[in-house]
């Protein structure tokens, strides 16, 4: 037992014995040798029953696995190694749309804040900042991802131009579940393809919500229905910013101080002061 410990836990017996390593000779046949005193297989022992770690393992450790619905395994990015970047995108704004539940997916899948890029523009809009901006940092051996394809673009001719753009730079492009690998220069026809049906899908989608709406607009009219924003008249001007508009006309408060006072934006100040200004010339 004694001879076994000491070939699997030779590093950590001369660690904790002090022993020096024998260079080996033509002569021998043995790695190294120990010293075998009784006191230095006791303390032999006790680390094999008692220390925390185990043996020191003659190999490298395995990659880490995949998490539950993760594409693949991330670890931090070396030098010449693949870095993951995502994007999440939305068409209006914070206050009507929410890129949160993309952001928590692409985390999923190994990206982190520094490398997730959100926006809100409208898929079918050819230059987008922050979609540029990541198209430039994107470089040999990287990764692509988009919770769906439709976030990336909604328009067929821009994503074939992404798509020539991956396979220059040997990319990996991710939306959803499926998965692009050119990092050999050429991507899965099959896959491209659907891919490609996908987006014309997406495309018509679009063109299709556009054109239910103006259908709907154009009824409407035909029935006398007014559209648009109500009208603004001096009936719907509070009274508190009747008061403060004094001091403004004045010259006592600035337009923005205006606004602040009276709790309404400054779009909204400059409409009322304009209403206030026509009943004055009246």
């Amino acid at each position: 037992m004694v001879c076994l410990a000491r070939y699997f836990y030779a590093p950590a017996f001369v660690k904790l014995s002090g022993a020096v390593r024998q260079p080996m000779t033509s002569q021998s046949h043995k790695i190294c040798e120990y010293p075998k005193s009784v006191n230095e297989n006791l303390v032999l022992i006790f680390y094999i029953f008692f220390a925390k770690k185990g043996p020191v393992s003659r190999y490298p450790s395995p990659p880490n696995r995949c998490k539950r619905n993760q594409v693949f395994s991330f670890t931090p990015r070396r030098e010449n190694e693949m870095a993951i970047y995502g994007y999440a995108r939305c068409s209006t704004n914070e206050s009507r749309q929410d890129v949160s539940r993309q952001i928590r997916w692409l985390k999923e899948q190994g990206c982190s804040d520094e490398t997730i890029y959100t926006e809100y523009e409208s898929g079918a809009k050819a230059n987008r900042a922050e979609l540029t901006k990541l198209m430039t940092l994107l470089r040999e051996g990287d990764a692509l991802l988009v919770q769906d394809l439709t976030r990336l673009t909604r328009r067929v001719k821009q994503l074939c131009e992404i798509m020539e753009l991956v396979q220059e730079r040997k990319l990996k492009l991710i939306a959803g579940s499926f998965v692009i690998d050119c990092s050999a220069g050429e991507s899965d026809p099959f896959t491209e393809g659907v891919l490609k049906i996908i987006g014309v899908v997406g495309e018509m989608q679009r063109n299709m919500l556009i054109s239910n709406v103006r259908s709907g607009l154009d009824n409407a009219r035909a029935k006398g229905k007014t559209l648009g924003r109500k009208k603004l008249t001096s009936e719907d001007i509070p009274s508190t910013f009747r008061r403060y508009a004094q001091k403004h006309f004045a010259g006592e408060i600035n337009a923005s101080k205006l606004a602040r006072l009276t709790n309404v934006s400054r779009p909204i100040a400059n409409r009322y002061v304009r209403l206030l200004r026509a009943e004055t010339e009246e």
